[in-house]
């Protein structure tokens, strides 16, 4: 069998997408401590995309009948991509961390053909029964129904309670799966009407995966390595301190005489000033009052010269800066803790917060640094 360039370097390209799918399914599958019911999920998904990806690759370039058996007799379990799809979904958004053993009866469909096509011979193939045919359209409605559904109910609350506080990461999820149902559509697509050509021609032409579709599929790889939340697990949450972006690594240039002098004085002490500054900024409770330098001075017991000099010349932050910073901080912890019993309104006014408006403001400045 000869194989022009065209279908060589298509081939290679989509066997090379299949390796990188298994690459990232091992990424996930050992970090996967964090969240076994997202992880699990993403696994399959992306293995099963990747052996899709694999055998149009292969049968590009050695279509004979060994492999038309391989590719005729696991064709049906391809029709798990949606109860995946769906169950990931799920999973990303509630943040569900327990298998629900009610989930196994999604398979039961593409599980059921793969038997029968067993139990018929793989030569009678189901797609060439026009009422089979319509079951699987069907069953692609059924399931992307469901999907869009779900995302567009979990949408409305979240806008409804201000996702950025109650639902950590929601937007940037919701994005994600809006994006991974539509590249999953685009694939059925494909495959419904090449599956539609071979009820009409009464020749196999497996659903055929394209350039265009493998490079998706990549994107979609790409995505999930570079999104720490996709990689370890729905769950998982990197820790943020305040402390830990509190100080710059090298002072600012000093040129005020006065600061000079003082500076020479205290240089030998600043480092447990700043410890001691962090041990209160990370346990303050005076969130709701005016924090201020006032305040700092009167907690530790050191000159305001002092404090001043520090945030001046070694912080990232201002004083006023910091304010906020800790007061964000709260707000989240408050909207965490009550789970949407209390009104943004409410929690702005207990973190200190006069004029919702401001609170808003300086939400979406701060959030991402607390």
């Amino acid at each position: 069998m000869t194989v022009d360039l065209f279908d060589l370097l298509n081939s290679i390209t989509l066997i090379s997408i299949s390796l990188v799918g298994v690459v990232l399914s091992i990424v996930i599958y050992s970090n996967k401590k964090y969240d076994l019911v997202y992880t699990y999920f993403s696994i399959a998904l992306i293995s099963l995309i990747s052996i899709r990806l694999f055998f149009a690759g292969v049968i590009l370039l050695f279509e004979n009948k060994s492999i038309t058996r391989v590719v005729l007799l696991i064709r049906p379990l391809f029709l798990m991509l949606l109860p995946l799809q769906y169950l990931y979904i799920k999973a990303i958004l509630s943040k569900k961390k327990e298998f629900n053993i009610k989930d196994i009866l999604h398979f039961v469909f593409p599980i059921g053909l793969f038997l029968v096509l067993i139990f018929y011979g793989i030569d009678k193939s189901f797609v060439f029964i026009k009422l089979n045919f319509v079951l699987v359209v069907l069953y692609f409605g059924l399931y992307f129904y469901l999907s869009f559904r779900y995302i567009i109910s979990v949408n409305k609350e979240t806008k409804r309670n201000y996702a950025l506080g109650i639902y950590e990461n929601r937007k940037l999820n919701i994005q994600w799966v809006y994006t991974i149902t539509g590249f999953v559509g685009f694939a059925l697509v494909v495959l419904t009407y090449t599956l539609a050509r071979e009820l009409l021609n009464s020749k196999y032409l497996f659903g055929q995966i394209g350039f265009i579709t493998g490079l998706i599929w990549l994107y979609c790889f790409f995505i999930i390595f570079k999104t720490p939340e996709y990689i370890y697990g729905i769950n998982f949450k990197i820790e943020k301190n305040i402390t830990k972006h509190l100080w710059l690594k090298k002072p600012k240039k000093i040129n005020n005489p006065a600061d000079i002098i003082l500076n020479h004085k205290i240089q030998f002490e600043i480092k447990n000033y700043q410890k001691l500054l962090e041990n209160l900024i990370n346990n303050s409770t005076s969130y709701g009052k005016d924090f201020n330098i006032n305040q700092l001075s009167a907690a530790l017991s050191l000159p305001i010269s002092y404090i001043s000099l520090i945030f001046k010349y070694y912080s990232i932050y201002s004083i006023i800066e910091l304010k906020h910073l800790i007061r964000i901080r709260e707000a989240k912890k408050l909207m965490q803790i009550n789970k949407g019993q209390l009104s943004l309104k409410q929690v702005s006014e207990l973190v200190g917060y006069k004029v919702y408006s401001s609170f808003y403001r300086e939400y979406l400045k701060y959030d991402s640094k607390t």
